[in-house]
């Protein structure tokens, strides 16, 4: 099994999680962060590392649920996740 949560439904949850403000503060939030720090880094990825809660763990969520339902139907299953997608789905399961 190859799977990763679509982009499309990522954007679905979280644009229906969160409200036009929470938006604008995250955003302003991560250019603040961003011009402390002395290395570049992407919006994107900065995005992601402060807000994880809200970007990645619907993720990480949907992949546990995809490998819990392919683990019923067999016994055994090989799994190769992410490094920042390790210790979330070992919690979630």
């Amino acid at each position: 099994i190859l799977g990763d949560m679509p982009e499309i439904l990522l954007r679905q949850i979280v644009g229906n999680s969160l409200s036009l403000e929470d938006v604008k503060d995250i955003f302003k939030y991560v250019l603040e962060q961003i011009s402390k720090t002395e290395v570049p880094v992407t919006m994107s990825a900065a995005t992601t590392q402060y807000f994880s809660h809200i970007f990645q763990m619907p993720r990480d969520l949907y992949m546990t649920a995809l490998l819990r339902n392919t683990m019923q139907a067999s016994n055994t299953c090989a799994a190769f996740v992410g490094n920042v997608h390790w210790a979330p789905v070992q919690n979630y399961w």
